[in-house]
């Protein structure tokens, strides 16, 4: 992403139908790529309340002032999450990767209009929140690549 295409970045929970939207966390596209180089610089995601369930899908939206394109396969995401087994109650923290929300293709960001660059959906029988427990290590990152 060239400098000139620097945007906001926006993390949305919405049910299957994609109808009951939330968004869950925002910042701009020039914060969220601090951490490539130090984590530590990487902005911290709270946890959110809002847990989402099977079939709830993680939206991932992206607006700039120009209009350009994303090339999903050679972007980079980590979006930390809180996984929960529903069947055996298990918990456990970690990312959503590049892999699990990015398509391979190309997308065509217009100016000016919130565009869904990436989603994930929540598998069966699993409950995640985003955000860690530990602040320091709930850390978002996004390197969207034209």
């Amino acid at each position: 992403m060239v400098a000139t295409d620097a945007g906001d970045i926006r993390v949305v929970k919405t049910d299957a139908s994609e109808t009951v939207r939330q968004v869950l966390y925002e910042t701009g596209s020039e914060i969220a790529v601090l951490g490539a180089t130090d984590p530590r610089l990487a902005p911290i995601v709270p946890m959110s309340l809002a847990g989402m369930r099977e079939d709830d899908k993680l939206l991932i939206e992206y607006k700039t002032g120009t209009a350009s394109q994303i090339t999903g396969a050679s972007c980079s995401a980590r979006i930390p999450i809180r996984r929960r087994n529903v069947r055996t109650g298990n918990v456990a923290e970690s990312f959503l990767r590049s892999s699990d929300v990015f398509a391979a293709g190309v997308t065509s960001i217009a100016a000016s209009q919130w565009v869904t660059i990436g989603s994930y959906t929540v598998p069966a029988q699993e409950e995640i929140r985003i955000g860690q427990t530990i602040a320091e290590n709930s850390r978002l990152y996004f390197n969207l690549v034209e």
